[in-house]
């Protein structure tokens, strides 16, 4: 396995560590999100070949992934361009909840 292979399985596992849709049960992996995080990554990192990598951009991008994973926003690929959807729903969620604790 290539040094970016085992960056990128690492960080994969980072990201997947937080996804409530990724769990094992009765020898079954379900990984809902899995693939996703897998092509993003691997999109990044065909982006960043030649290049020197930047812990910046790594940032950005697991930060991107977590929040897809934790439902906060959606990240899925329209043709070749990956696009972003910030979901509405979970911030009136988030003012009900702040207004039942108070």
């Amino acid at each position: 396995m290539s040094e970016i292979e085992e960056i990128k399985s690492s960080l994969m596992k980072i990201v997947l560590e937080y996804d409530d849709e990724y769990y094992e049960e009765d020898n079954v992996i379900y990984a809902k999100n899995a693939f996703l995080v897998n092509s993003v990554l691997s999109w990044y990192f065909d982006q960043e070949t030649g290049a020197q990598l930047n812990i910046r951009n790594i940032g950005s991008v697991l930060d991107l992934l977590n929040k897809h994973v934790k439902k906060e926003i959606s990240i899925f690929w329209k043709g070749n361009d990956l696009q972003i959807l910030y979901l509405k729903e979970k911030t009136k969620q988030r003012k009900n909840e702040s207004t039942k604790n108070s």
